[in-house]
């Protein structure tokens, strides 16, 4: 139990015994006495009275001293009827200006949302209600009011006990924020979270790791589960390799596939994860992270693709560079093997052209003059 739930238990219990006291001045105030009374009952009422005297004097004392902050309210017109001295230094009001306030002065809401929340309070049963009181020096602070209501000569109050949780609310805001910051950072790069429970072989998951495996709120988060995720080629090898992640205690990292669950589709992951032992519970789990990193995968086999086919290209033309060994007689060209081919036929092997055959001038008249030289 942590310190703020031991004072405000305390405070409870502090509430009840005044409660008590407060009952027991009410029935001092009572005059309707009886008038013919035994000298035991004489002795007995003057005991009973030196005790109510005590109880008095002592409520008092730990009333105006205590160091909660404390005030008695007017249930029917929310005017502050008594203070302690807490009060006075909370507020920063002295007891004469304090006993002119109501509590909707106070309270930065409105007087109906005030009522508001005290109707939610008892239809939660709570024995508190939360506002924002504002002090005289301007400063708005957030507070639990534990309230018990007492009848005084006929009259309704709330004897209230103030809790300041600005602090607590200002650490919670700051988990609200930075928790929204976690989500939004692993959304943008989809990356999802988990918490895996060896012992009982249940996970929860983050909303983004749930959206990245295809499943919603009712899917079975168990170990059978978590493997049914793994792509049907690669489930085997996957559960055997978790099993010795589980086993082992060893760190897990991978990249895999997986079928979504809602549409089947195939995706690429990249996981982390690490068993963690917490020494104060015993519990053992295994903490992870999961990226979806699907593009990047298809951005690499593009860029392989590309690779193999600049490299056949290259393979292609690469016996055209250079120095090429051509007969200064015939003209024919000598490839890698070292056979002697005709340029057409060594060119039309290297590069992707067809040739078509036809015949110059000059060799026109040299070979065929009886046709060409008329």
């Amino acid at each position: 139990m942590s310190d703020e739930d031991r004072t405000r238990e305390d405070l409870i219990a502090e509430l009840h015994e005044l409660r008590h006291r407060i009952a027991l001045l009410e029935g001092s105030m009572h005059t309707d006495r009886v008038v013919t009374r035994s000298d035991k009952e004489v002795e007995t009422q003057g005991t009973n009275d030196s005790a109510i005297l005590v109880d008095s004097m002592l409520f008092q004392q730990v009333f105006k001293n205590h160091s909660a902050v404390m005030y008695v309210v007017d249930l029917s017109t929310f005017a502050i009827i008594d203070a302690n001295k807490s009060a006075l230094d909370f507020y920063g009001y002295d007891l004469e200006t304090m006993l002119t306030k109501r509590i909707p002065d106070l309270n930065i809401t409105p007087e109906a949302e005030i009522r508001a929340e005290v109707k939610r309070a008892v239809a939660e049963r709570r024995s508190y209600y939360m506002y924002q009181h504002q002090l005289a020096n301007g400063e708005i602070r957030d507070i639990e009011v534990y309230a018990n209501p007492i009848s005084m000569q006929g009259k309704e109050y709330s004897f209230s006990i103030v809790h300041d949780i600005t602090a607590r609310k200002q650490a919670e805001q700051s988990l609200k924020e930075s928790e929204w910051r976690l989500r939004e950072s692993q959304r943008i790069a989809r990356v999802g979270s988990y918490n895996y429970d060896i012992a009982t072989g249940q996970w929860s998951s983050t909303e983004v790791l749930d959206e990245i495996f295809g499943i919603d709120a009712g899917y079975t988060k168990d170990a059978e589960g978590w493997c049914n995720l793994f792509h049907i080629e690669d489930r085997e090898e996957l559960a055997v390799l978790l099993k010795r992640v589980l086993e082992e205690g060893l760190p897990f990292d991978r990249e895999y596939r997986i079928k979504r669950i809602s549409d089947g589709v195939e995706r690429w992951l990249y996981g982390r994860a690490e068993v963690l032992h917490d020494t104060a519970s015993g519990a053992v789990t295994l903490l992870g992270t999961v990226q979806d990193i699907t593009e990047r995968k298809k951005a690499d086999e593009e860029r392989e693709r590309l690779i193999i086919e600049l490299q056949t290209a290259l393979e292609e033309v690469k016996t055209l560079r250079g120095i090429i060994p051509i007969c200064s007689y015939c003209k024919k060209i000598r490839d890698d093997k070292g056979f002697w081919n005709q340029v057409d036929v060594y060119i039309k092997e290297h590069m992707e052209v067809n040739f078509s055959h036809g015949m110059c001038p000059d060799c026109a008249h040299k070979h065929y003059p009886e046709v060409f030289d008329k």
